[in-house]
């Protein structure tokens, strides 16, 4: 059976040929009535010179997508059609379906307001009221395309509306007093159409503004600056063409206004919801690389949504397939843990001798989801191909292609944003501690805050219990750490951890790397 075609954006008519027998006409009309696609017309059924039979439609295809290669989607569609039925079916001609031009004025319905000489016992208060009703109208809106139709039209009784009153004129509306003399008989378009990735522009540009500024990176002395200004001129003149074409019959600077206006209200609101995410943003993240990073994020979810809204969901589900792999019982918590893991390695020290709040191991995990949802990246661009009408045929190969490219970007994703980096940390801190280079707390990551200690024994050396060596007191050592009361210390020197209760120590903190511990010994 057929995908029934939840919403559809374009309207194309077709004229095709079928050949064949009337079984293939049947299942031809059937799969028809399916998509939801009427018959305009038909014609035949005839016999051709070579005495094959032949049945003429004319079909109203109706499908979602763009109206860019429209023309070519529909004719894709029912060749793909043709051939999922094994029929042989002729497309003879296919055109899209537009708008009839809408050139008639706009008119309001409203009642004069009572002339003062004529009835000199108004209150002022009473005239005053009467202005403000002929300035607001009776709320008839009438389109037509002279003040006669628009006043037969506007006093028209209406089922269920309020009749209008007698003496009511019309005057044209305030959104058609600029009208000039000469309207092009061309469809009248929404002022916004054709704005969408303009204000998804300027929304990701009012983002990254504020991401910039807590770094010092905006400014007009800043090096990102003026880099951003100019990706929002570029926007701004690119709104104001996109409305100035679809509001021809204004003046070109009334008609360029509206996008400009609607790109900064974006850029705005990019503002607004970028003001809580700056707090919490590197400092790296700023000017076109944190414009890249947020366009990239924001056309995943365009395309993801591009996808399923031309899509079923058993067609869809698939894609979303790895999604579902961390929620499988018992492997969202060994996702937590492997960050940690990996960072702990770097000292030779265990995970599990390490205890993490469960915050940390939920911050870790959400880490590590994110790094791999960079194979998103596929089933949006594959939304917005199919939005094209660039993968109307089910080619394996192409899909085949999106299934290795989203392996790829899972795989690239893990690695590159979640493995290495937590590596390159581990090892950044088994460095600065064995070269005592700069407060070793700047190199704490995904729960672990590693620290300077000077330890003391509360009982005989002999009586301690160490896992790894030896206890030396006037050692500095670096804490990694305690789990069960047990803690983890590493010795710079030895290059290797110690494990030793903690009712057996007594421990001082440093903030940088002592230079000796005979303070804390003396002290005891």
């Amino acid at each position: 059976m057929a995908d029934a075609m939840v919403r559809w954006d374009q309207r194309a008519v077709a004229l095709v040929e079928l050949r064949g027998s009337a079984t293939d006409q049947a299942l031809f009309e059937d799969a028809l009535g399916q998509h939801e696609w009427p018959v305009l017309d038909q014609q035949g059924p005839s016999v051709s010179s070579q005495g094959v039979r032949v049945i003429r439609y004319t079909v109203e295809l109706r499908f979602p997508g763009s109206s860019f290669r429209a023309v070519t989607g529909a004719r894709h569609r029912l060749e793909v059609l043709a051939d999922r039925l094994r029929i042989d079916l002729i497309v003879k001609a296919v055109d899209r379906v537009e708008r009839e031009p809408d050139v008639s004025h706009l008119w309001s319905v409203y009642r004069r307001a009572r002339d003062p000489a004529a009835h000199p016992g108004l209150s002022r208060r009473a005239r005053l009221n009467h202005r403000m009703a002929e300035l607001r109208g009776t709320g008839r809106k009438v389109r037509a395309d002279d003040a006669s139709e628009a006043h037969n039209l506007g006093l028209r009784a209406l089922p269920g509306a309020p009749a209008q009153p007698s003496d009511a004129s019309v005057r044209p509306a305030w959104s058609t007093l600029m009208i000039r003399g000469s309207v092009p008989a061309r469809p009248r378009r929404p002022v916004i159409e054709g704005l969408r990735l303009p204000l998804l522009v300027a929304l990701v540009l009012g983002m990254t503004f504020v991401q910039s500024s807590p770094a010092g990176h905006t400014g007009p002395s800043g090096p990102q600056f003026w880099s951003l200004a100019c990706v929002a001129v570029v926007v701004a003149v690119i709104a104001a063409a996109v409305t100035v074409c679809n509001r021809p019959e204004l003046p070109a600077v009334a008609a360029a206004v509206p996008g400009p206006a609607l790109c900064g209200l974006a850029g705005f609101g990019g503002v607004l919801i970028g003001w809580p995410l700056a707090v919490v943003a590197p400092d790296g993240f700023a000017g076109l690389k944190a414009f890249g990073v947020l366009l990239l994020g924001l056309l995943t979810f365009l395309g993801l949504w591009l996808l399923f809204r031309q899509s079923t969901w058993r067609t869809s589900l698939p894609w979303l397939l790895p999604a579902l792999l961390p929620f499988i019982p018992g492997l969202l918590p060994a996702i937590g843990l492997s960050l940690p893991t990996v960072y702990l390695g770097a000292f030779d020290v265990d995970v599990e001798d390490v205890q993490l709040s469960m915050l940390d191991e939920l911050r870790s995990a959400f880490h590590v989801l994110a790094a791999i949802s960079l194979w998103l990246i596929a089933p949006a661009l594959l939304g917005l191909v199919r939005h094209l009408h660039l993968m109307v045929r089910d080619r394996w190969m192409g899909y085949a292609a999106f299934a290795v490219f989203s392996a790829w970007s899972l795989l690239i994703g893990a690695w590159q944003l979640a493995y290495l980096p937590a590596l390159d940390a581990g090892d950044s801190a088994e460095s600065a501690a064995a070269y005592r280079e700069g407060p070793i707390g700047a190199y704490g990551a995904y729960g672990i805050e590693p620290e300077w200690v000077c330890v003391r024994p509360v009982a005989a050396p002999d009586k301690v219990p160490v896992t790894g060596g030896e206890l030396y007191s006037d050692e500095p050592y670096l804490w990694l750490g305690e789990a069960d009361r047990i803690a983890v210390l590493w010795s710079p020197p030895d290059y290797h951890a110690l494990k030793v209760p903690l009712d057996f120590l007594r421990i001082k903190p440093y903030d940088s790397h002592p230079d000796s511990c005979d303070s804390l010994r003396g002290s005891g």
